[in-house]
């Protein structure tokens, strides 16, 4: 079972920001706020603003917003409920040019000039997934495009694996599988990039929740 297909049907909102509290015109200035810091953040390393991808879009939060500034925009989720709650958020904002995708879908017919994803790498457990999307990032950026992709590479402490081993009826909501904040450590994020020929342009807060990696096709 999908459980994020679960997940888009209880309360999307939460599942995508644990802090919301019901206030949803916050939770979308958030993200217009994001979308924002992000074009800042990259906008001088662009060689075009055509087609703008995201990895894990969810309700569209950040990429409705930051659509408006490209030609194009792709959402990828590993949920068609997601999917479909972005679609139909995409009407409400009267965004007419996001095309979505699940994972296993060829996305990259149109070359990306950026493709980006926040949050959703710190909640995936299998570290072979990670290294898929950043595989299929370079295959689909276009020459010298960049990626924008945030992790969470804090130091496993010991009180970080002794949490992530607790039983799952004894873990806290925020502490179990697809929602738990997944630490990766950066060094082999970074062999992973190099192996996939995207190089580090620039980097924001190493070693920390919000690592940010700007990275760019060779």
């Amino acid at each position: 079972m999908n459980k994020w297909n679960v997940f888009a049907k209880q309360n999307p909102y939460w599942y995508i920001d644990t802090n919301f509290n019901g206030d949803q015109k916050k939770f979308w200035q958030n993200g217009q706020e994001q979308a924002d810091f992000i074009f800042e953040t990259v906008g001088r390393y662009l060689q075009q603003t055509h087609t703008v991808s995201e990895i894990g879009c969810g309700l569209g939060r950040v990429l409705i917003p930051l659509s408006h500034r490209f030609s194009k925009a792709q959402g990828i989720d590993i949920s068609d409920e997601m999917l479909k709650l972005l679609n139909s958020q995409s009407s409400k904002f009267n965004t007419s040019n996001i095309t979505s995708f699940l994972p296993q879908m060829d996305w990259g017919q149109s070359r990306s000039d950026l493709v980006f994803s926040i949050l959703t790498f710190q909640h995936i457990n299998k570290w072979s997934k990670i290294t898929n999307y950043i595989n299929q990032t370079s295959k689909n950026l276009n020459y010298k495009g960049i990626a924008y992709f945030q992790f969470d590479t804090r130091p496993q402490t010991i009180f970080y694996k002794t949490k992530r081993k607790l039983p799952t009826f004894l873990k806290r909501k925020t502490w179990k599988n697809d929602i738990a904040r997944i630490r990766r450590n950066r060094k082999n994020l970074v062999n992973q990039f190099k192996l996939n020929k995207l190089r580090i342009i620039n980097e924001l807060n190493p070693n920390t929740a919000n690592n940010i990696f700007i990275l760019q096709k060779r």
